[in-house]
């Protein structure tokens, strides 16, 4: 059997190519070193949030849907889903507390929609994507205003916030509050 690099030359080395090499490697664990010691003095390692390790460490969550009371919480770092319906007041008398996994963590700025037994989860409304047949399923908000609705956006451009809704005419606070209870909206600048 006859090897194919056999009858190949010898190429020939420069030792100054090895010198390269070893210096690169060199590098390339200094830098592995210094990002070690980086890592470590930040309190972090790779992928980790910040603060996680401090048990004062405080996460912005909202809690929507079948809870006592809807709303923005902070809780601590590495809460769960179960602390934060706790936040929220407990579950309602409707909240389908199986839909859920009650031990999963959350997120910095998560939210949570606590489902209801009776609709479960409704469909999500897009502020800034919806038509005016999608934002009518909404409670509230009957064919003209989300016409009105889907006007505004097409003139003014997205939503930024919530709080946007009110320049367009019949949303006013307490009609905004009843819209926002429902959990439904979504997109805000999208």
């Amino acid at each position: 059997m006859h090897a194919p690099w056999a009858d190949k030359p010898d190429i020939p080395r420069d030792p100054r190519t090895f010198e390269v090499a070893g210096l690169l490697l060199i590098a390339w664990i200094l830098y592995g070193i210094a990002w070690s010691l980086y890592v470590g003095t930040a309190g972090l390692s790779p992928g980790a949030a910040p603060d996680s390790e401090d048990p004062r460490a405080t996460i912005p969550i909202r809690v929507i849907g079948e809870v006592q009371r809807p709303g923005d919480y902070s809780a601590v770092a590495g809460a769960t889903v179960a602390d934060a319906v706790a936040l929220a007041g407990g579950p309602t008398a409707q909240a389908d507390l199986d839909r859920l996994n009650l031990s999963q963590g959350l997120l910095d700025r998560s939210a949570l929609r606590v489902p209801s037994i009776e609709y479960g989860f409704q469909p999500i409304v897009y502020m800034n994507r919806s038509s005016v047949s999608e934002l009518v399923s909404l409670s509230g908000i009957g064919p003209e205003l989300a016409a009105r609705i889907v006007r505004d956006r097409e003139m003014h451009g997205p939503f930024r916030t919530a709080r946007d809704l009110l320049r367009v005419r019949g949303i006013g606070p307490k009609k905004l509050e009843t819209i926002l209870e429902q959990g439904l909206l979504r997109g805000w600048g999208r």
